[in-house]
C-alpha cells in the first residue's frame, strides 16, 4: 500500500509539472505573439531603455554647457591662485636660483598653453557644411538637416547641426569637437595633464609637511607669518566664535553648500568651528590642490591615450566605432576591412596637428601657442589608397 501511494504521488507530481510547463509555454507564446519583433535585438532594447536619458541630454546639455565651462574656468583659477599665494611662497626658500628659474619658465609655459588652447577650443567653431551651396562630394543626405552630407560629417543632436569630421560633443567646451578645433581640444588635455603633473611634483614637499600635522600649528603659518601680508589673515583670523557658528547654521539652510563644505573640509578632519578659522584652512587648501591635481593626472591619462590611439589610426571617436562594427561584418565574410583615411601614424599626426615637418614646425606650432589652420576644408578627403590598391587586401582569409 505504501509503495502504491508513493507511486501515485510521483505521478501527480509529474502531472503538475507538465501542467505548469504547458501553461508557461502558452504564456510565452502569447507574449511573443504580442511583442515579438524580428528587428529587435539586445542593443536595440538597451537603446530603448536609455531613450529617456538620451532625450534629457539632447534637450538640456546645451544649457549645462556654459555651467561646465564656467566650472572648469573657476577650477583653473582656483588651482592657480592656491599655487601662487600658498604653495610658491612656501617652496621658494627651499629652492636655489636655478631651480626657481626652471620652475618659473616651465610653469608659465604650461599655464599659457593651457589657457590658450582651452580658450581657442571654446571659441573656434568645429566647422559646418555650407548652407544653400552645392557640395562636390556627398555621401548622403542628413535625415535631420535634409541637406547633403560630406564625408566624415555627422549630425550632433545637441548642437542640432551637422559637424565636419565630428569627433564628439564636449560639454567642457560647450560645443562639438570637429575639423577646426580638434587639435585645440587634444592639446588642452595634454597641457592640463602636464600642468597637474607639474603641480603634484612641485608641491610634493609642501604636501608631505601638511598631510599630517601634530599639534595645532600649521607649518605654513609658522614659516610665512611675518613674510606675507595676507598670512596673518589666513592663519590668525580671529572673530567671535558664536558668529562663526551662526554662519555655519546659515550654511545648513542651504543644504547643498553645507554638504559640500562638510564633506570636503570639516568631516575628514573632525575640526571644530574655532580650528577651522585659525590656520587649518591653509592646510585644507594645500590638500585640495594636491589631491585635485593628482585625480586629474589619473583621470586624463586614459582619455589622452585613447584619443591618441584613435588619431594615430586616422579616425575620429565616431569613426572608431563605425570602423569597428564594419570590421566585424567583414570578418564574418572572411574579409579584411581597411580604413580609407589611415595614412600611417606619422602622416596622420602631421595632418591632425597641421604641420609639415616635425622638426621644423613642432616648436613653432605646438610648443609655442599658435593659431591652428587644419589641412583641407573638411568637405572632401583624400583616400590613403586607390581602388586598385585596395582590391588585393580585400580578399578571403585562408
Amino acid at each position: 500500500l505504501s509503495s502504491f501511494c508513493g507511486y501515485y504521488s510521483s505521478i501527480m507530481h509529474l502531472g503538475w509539472i507538465c501542467i505548469a510547463k504547458e501553461k508557461y509555454n502558452k504564456a510565452r507564446m502569447i507574449f511573443l505573439w504580442l511583442f515579438y519583433n524580428a528587428q529587435c535585438d539586445y542593443d536595440y532594447a538597451i537603446d530603448t531603455l536609455f531613450e529617456p536619458m538620451y532625450n534629457f541630454v539632447d534637450n538640456y546639455i546645451q544649457q549645462f554647457g556654459k555651467i561646465f565651462v564656467g566650472f572648469l574656468s573657476f577650477m583653473i583659477f582656483l588651482m592657480v591662485t592656491i599655487a601662487y599665494l600658498i604653495v610658491v611662497p612656501y617652496e621658494w626658500p627651499k629652492r636655489n636660483y636655478f631651480q626657481i628659474c626652471i620652475y618659473f619658465v616651465i610653469g608659465k609655459w604650461l599655464l599659457i598653453n593651457l589657457i590658450f588652447n582651452f580658450y581657442m577650443g571654446c571659441r573656434t567653431e568645429p566647422g559646418y557644411p555650407p548652407q544653400g551651396h552645392m557640395i562636390e562630394v556627398a555621401v548622403g543626405v542628413c535625415k535631420h538637416c535634409i541637406q547633403p552630407k560630406p564625408p566624415r560629417t555627422h549630425h550632433c543632436s545637441v548642437c542640432n547641426r551637422c559637424i565636419l569630421k565630428m569627433d564628439h560633443h564636449c560639454p567642457w567646451l560647450n560645443q562639438c569637437v570637429g575639423h577646426y578645433n580638434h587639435r585645440y581640444f587634444y592639446l588642452t588635455l595634454i597641457f592640463m595633464w602636464l600642468c597637474c603633473i607639474y603641480v603634484v611634483y612641485g608641491m610634493r614637499e609642501c604636501f608631505i609637511d601638511h598631510y599630517r600635522i601634530e599639534g595645532s600649528v600649521v607649518p605654513w603659518c609658522m614659516a610665512m607669518e611675518n613674510k606675507l601680508c595676507y598670512a596673518k589673515w589666513l592663519c590668525h583670523y580671529e572673530t567671535n566664535i558664536s558668529t562663526k557658528c551662526e554662519m555655519e547654521q546659515v550654511f545648513k539652510r542651504f543644504i547643498f553648500i553645507y554638504l559640500f563644505i562638510y564633506l570636503l573640509v570639516i568631516s575628514p578632519f573632525k575640526e571644530t568651528c574655532r580650528e577651522l578659522v585659525s590656520g587649518r584652512m591653509v592646510q585644507y587648501l594645500i590638500l585640495v590642490e594636491f589631491f585635485v591635481a593628482l585625480a586629474i593626472v589619473v583621470g586624463l591619462l586614459w582619455l589622452i591615450y585613447s584619443h591618441g590611439k584613435i588619431i594615430s589610426n586616422g579616425e575620429t571617436s565616431i569613426e572608431y566605432y563605425i570602423n569597428l562594427a564594419t570590421a566585424k561584418k567583414f570578418a564574418m565574410r572572411r574579409k579584411v576591412y581597411m580604413n580609407p583615411y589611415d595614412f600611417g601614424w606619422r602622416k596622420n599626426w602631421k595632418s591632425f596637428l597641421g604641420i609639415d615637418d616635425f622638426r621644423g614646425d613642432f616648436f613653432k606650432k605646438i610648443i609655442i601657442p599658435s593659431v591652428y589652420q587644419p589641412n583641407g576644408d573638411g568637405l572632401s578627403w583624400p583616400f590613403a589608397f586607390s581602388l586598385d590598391e585596395l582590391l588585393p587586401h580585400v580578399q578571403r582569409q585562408t
